[in-house]
């Protein structure tokens, strides 16, 4: 088992770092050998079908505050989520790759892949806890994500496998959710999958579930600008100010697909510029006192450039695989979508 674990976690950094540099020979790959074959020797080997996640909780057992990490089930929790980690990673990764092949191998390869894994109904068995259920939201959102960034909207919409696998995804996640009494940046992250998804198979009443649950996140945010359900995270406060920040920024952008973006409702300007002033002035650390330090903040750089404002030594180019990939790359397919036909 722990020779296992070590080689997903291998396996899941070798294709974040090996696959870069094949995916930009496959223009001349396809050109030698024709698409198909090309795609056939590109393909990455994402591991047996995913049918069950499994995860288990990360926080010392009577932590009211889902705060105080015990290791010994973070390093639990990572052995278990790997397989569904570097799913996640490698498609990401094709995602990414999709952008700059002209040939279309990778696109055909992604492609290849995801109907695959919906044939055998991927993700699909219940999982036996919640972190489980957790997990499976996110891999919701980075397949939906995945889609859009490499403009395969209209082929997983018309393929017989692909979206009604997307339909039983997006529809176990809302089952969940709605039974869920707790509302936090999990939620948060549901309502961006759940929506991200509608976007490809035209599901109006997934999306209104969706915006009811940004909606309420929306609300919960106090007049000082801070997400209320989190100000109780003890040391790991600012780290969920960030990170439930993520999706309720990319869901803003994701509802305004075909039409022109406006400028961030009140409260969620509010909440996005707290953590930009916390950048470099580092207020919520002060009023927070010793916080664990954030992760994945790269992605307020598509804020900053909707600001026309510079990214402050943002990571412009980091690779968020709930995100679908690269944030950059995001943003570039965020913003090509503007203004296009209505969703």
């Amino acid at each position: 088992m722990q020779l296992h674990g070590i080689r997903a976690r291998l396996a899941a950094v070798f294709w974040r770092v090996a696959l870069r540099p094949l995916v930009l020979v496959a223009p001349s790959v396809g050109s030698a050998f024709g698409q198909r074959s090309a795609c056939a020797l590109l393909c990455p080997t994402v591991g047996p079908v995913i049918r069950q996640i499994e995860a288990t909780s990360v926080y010392r057992k009577g932590d009211q505050t889902r705060s105080e990490m015990d290791f010994r089930l973070w390093a639990t929790n990572t052995y278990l989520v790997a397989p569904t980690r570097h799913f996640q990673s490698v498609v990401s990764i094709l995602a990414d790759a999709s952008l700059r092949d002209r040939s279309g191998v990778v696109r055909s390869c992604l492609l290849q892949i995801l109907r695959s894994w919906a044939q055998n109904s991927a993700f699909l068995d219940k999982p036996d806890t919640p972190n489980g259920r957790f997990v499976q939201g996110w891999v919701l959102g980075t397949l939906a994500l995945v889609i859009l960034k490499s403009d395969l909207r209209n082929a997983a919409e018309a393929d017989p496998h692909i979206r009604p696998w997307l339909e039983k995804l997006t529809k176990d996640v809302i089952a969940f959710y709605q039974k869920r009494k707790t509302k936090n940046n999990l939620t948060s992250w549901a309502a961006m999958s759940v929506l991200a998804a509608s976007t490809i198979t035209k599901d109006s009443a997934a999306r209104t579930i969706a915006t009811s649950w940004y909606q309420h996140a929306i609300d919960d945010i106090s007049d000082e600008g801070l997400p209320s359900h989190e100000l109780g995270r003890g040391q790991r406060a600012v780290h969920y100010f960030y990170f439930g920040a993520q999706p309720l920024y990319i869901f803003y952008r994701l509802q305004h697909l075909g039409s022109e973006l406006p400028p961030p409702p009140g409260k969620l300007k509010h909440y996005l510029d707290n953590l930009v002033d916390n950048l470099s002035a580092r207020t919520l650390d002060k009023r927070f006192g010793e916080q664990v330090k954030p992760k994945e903040i790269g992605w307020l750089s598509l804020y900053f450039a909707q600001l026309n404002s510079e990214s402050r030594g943002l990571d412009q180019r980091e690779f968020i695989p709930r995100l679908g990939g690269r944030v950059d790359l995001l943003g570039q397919t965020l913003k090509a979508a503007e203004g296009s036909r209505s969703v």
